[in-house]
């Protein structure tokens, strides 16, 4: 029987009222959640490749309201995606409709703003603010006329949120042949009919999953699944996921017509590269040429969200999105009979990896490479600084589907930052008398530390970022000067020079230094007595930091800190302290790998962190001689 039919019957009681919130709005433990799901059920009715009905029902209990305002989203329209229906209710805690919400009620709001164009609208419950906790429960059906793409299943959105149960199913024409990719489910309950087929899956009390710091992606914590045509159709036109190399072929045909670029383009192409002979050099040349004329604008709009915009239009506007950019650059290498390939990719930290046995539309982003003898030239086309064969944490170290007629294949991107953040540092300080210093610093930045865009970036907010990674908040900062590192690939050379008031502190006769100057920037854990999740760390640290102290005339450093080390397989620090002829000398070093860690290990990675983050901390005295 309806929910709705209890909530009705039992609010002319009072007392069947309280045990109805105490029994189905405030299930057991609720304290300890932001969110109960009590059903969550996504329906998926194919009729034909344009032609597919989504029905999604869920009755929701919200308890804290920062995660009612995560999840005020109810879906995104576009050209391909027709809401069709939608009825909501409010639900108090005396289990009261406080509130019904239609379609027309909804808020849409524009994804589109400058330098991105989309035909995509998001639509939003009209919530500002509501008592916790508040229940929704709501009901909607979407139209879609695309099978490129079909919705996935799953019900655990956030941590701390309970789902009591949810279902999932998929209903198509027998002949509609499709492929599931699921993880902790059971295998599906299936049905034939007169013509159709349906698969059915259900899950019932899936636990919370608790909030940690550095876990793993909630993805990979929860279940499940997803659904994809072997046999697709968008905007008339057809593609199979029966093989990537499939896919691939559609994502060709969407390149058909579009790389011819304008007759002054090709002859300014064949003058800029008339005495370059080199290959490589003849790349750079061509990658120069495109940044200093293009800009980036993102343009998803219909089939266009697929298919690149003419490399002519290009060439006449300067701008166009990642499709268009890549395609342009292709082109452009192209009439210089340098053979390039247009590369689908999942952009992003965090995003779905790419199952090389589930072909299916996991691609967010283009980027170009180009093959060479003995080795691969990679090119992010969206960025006016970013340096040849340079990708970046977004695209690096994951698979791409190179797009090439009957030969598409996945391919692994070269990791280019090496996944750590590397720092290497030098530090001169001169201390005066009354305390204060002169420091001098040269910094080279590389692997996720290449700051690549700070080349674009205002002065002002340049010198912003300097000082609040320094250690003083009274450091003041005379000059400063941000370059790309020739000599060394990818790095990003930084040198400051300033002044601090209060850099050591009088104690007692003496002065008290600490070899300090940035901040350390590694993982900070807090204290756990019970870790649940394994500790993942998606990014890696190694800075190395050279100090030179050049102490007051007169004085003598009474007792050095001792020179420390230790290694594991998470990571490493070493100190190292030295007095000659009137320098203090400190070389600082820490390492912290990325990768997976049991929960078992928490307190030691913590203690380790911890012991990294005091290394700079020890204080060196300095005595006047009498």
């Amino acid at each position: 029987m309806n929910l709705l039919y209890w909530i009705n019957r039992v609010k002319m009681h009072p007392l069947l009222s309280f045990l109805f919130c105490i029994t189905f709005l405030f299930p057991k433990g609720a304290s300890a959640y932001k969110s109960v799901i009590h059903h969550f059920d996504l329906r998926i009715e194919i009729n034909s490749a344009t032609d597919i009905d989504i029905y999604e029902e869920a009755y929701i209990t919200y308890y804290s309201f920062a995660r009612l305002e995560d999840d005020l989203v109810v879906t995104h329209i576009d050209k391909f995606n027709e809401l069709k229906f939608f009825q909501a209710e409010i639900i108090n805690s005396a289990g009261e409709v406080i509130k019904t919400i239609r379609e027309r009620d909804l808020v849409e709001n524009s994804l589109s703003w400058e330098g991105n164009i989309v035909d995509d609208k998001i639509l939003s419950l009209p919530l500002s603010s509501s008592a916790m906790p508040v229940s929704i429960r709501y009901e909607m059906k979407i139209r879609q006329s695309a099978s490129l793409f079909l919705p996935a299943f799953r019900p655990v959105k956030f941590t701390d949120q309970l789902v009591e149960k949810a279902s999932f199913t998929v209903q198509a024409p027998l002949d509609f042949a499709l492929s599931f990719k699921t993880q902790k489910l059971n295998e599906p309950h299936i049905e034939r009919t007169e013509g159709t087929i349906s698969y059915q899956y259900h899950m019932d009390s899936f636990p919370t999953v608790a909030e940690e710091p550095y876990m793993p992606a909630l993805l990979s914590l929860t279940p499940w699944a997803e659904v994809s045509a072997l046999q697709f159709e968008i905007e008339k036109t057809r593609g199979s996921f029966a093989s990537w190399a499939e896919f691939g072929n559609w994502s060709a045909a969407m390149l058909y017509g579009t790389d011819d670029i304008g007759y002054d383009s090709k002859a300014a192409l064949d003058r800029i590269t008339d005495t370059v002979s080199d290959t490589l050099q003849r790349i750079q040349q061509v990658f120069r040429w495109v940044q200093n004329r293009t800009r980036y604008i993102s343009i998803q709009q219909g089939l266009g969200g697929w298919k690149p915009m003419p490399a002519s239009e290009v060439d006449e506007y300067g701008y166009g999105d990642c499709k268009a950019l890549v395609n342009y650059t292709r082109s452009a290498l192209q009439h210089l009979g340098i053979k390039a390939h247009y590369c689908l990719v999942n952009y992003g930290k965090g995003r779905d990896p790419v199952d090389p046995d589930f072909p299916n539309q996991a691609f967010n982003h283009v980027i170009l490479s180009v093959p060479m003898k003995t080795d691969t030239i990679w090119l992010e086309c969206t960025n006016q600084q970013i340096p040849l064969n340079y990708l970046g944490y977004g695209v690096e170290n994951r698979k791409a589907l190179i797009v090439e007629k009957n030969q598409s294949q996945l391919v692994t991107t070269p990791s280019t930052s090496s996944g750590y953040h590397k720092v290497s540092r030098k530090i001169q300080m001169e201390v005066q008398s009354d305390g204060s210093a002169l420091i001098t610093s040269e910094s080279y930045h590389s692997g996720l530390d290449f700051y690549w865009a700070w080349e674009s970036v205002e002065p002002d907010t340049r010198k912003r970022a300097i000082t609040e990674n320094v250690d003083f908040t009274s450091f003041e900062l005379d000059t400063f000067h941000i370059a790309n590192c020739e000599e060394k690939a990818f790095t990003n050379r930084i040198y400051t020079a300033g002044y601090v008031p209060r850099f050591a502190q009088k104690v007692a006769g003496y002065l008290s230094v600490k070899p300090r100057f940035f901040k350390y920037d590694f993982p900070e854990l807090p204290h756990a007595d019970n870790r649940i999740h394994q500790l993942h760390f998606r990014k890696g640290y190694r800075i190395l930091d050279t100090i030179t102290i050049n102490l007051p005339e007169g004085y003598i450093a009474s007792d050095l800190p001792t020179s420390t080390s230790t290694e594991s397989d998470f990571g490493s620090y070493s100190s190292d302290f030295t007095i000659d002829e009137g320098q203090l000398k400190c070389v600082l070093q820490a390492v912290l790998k990325p990768g997976m860690y049991d929960a078992n290990r928490y307190a030691e990675i913590r203690l380790f962190l911890n012991t990294v983050k005091s290394l700079p901390e020890q204080r060196v005295f300095l005595q006047k001689q009498s």
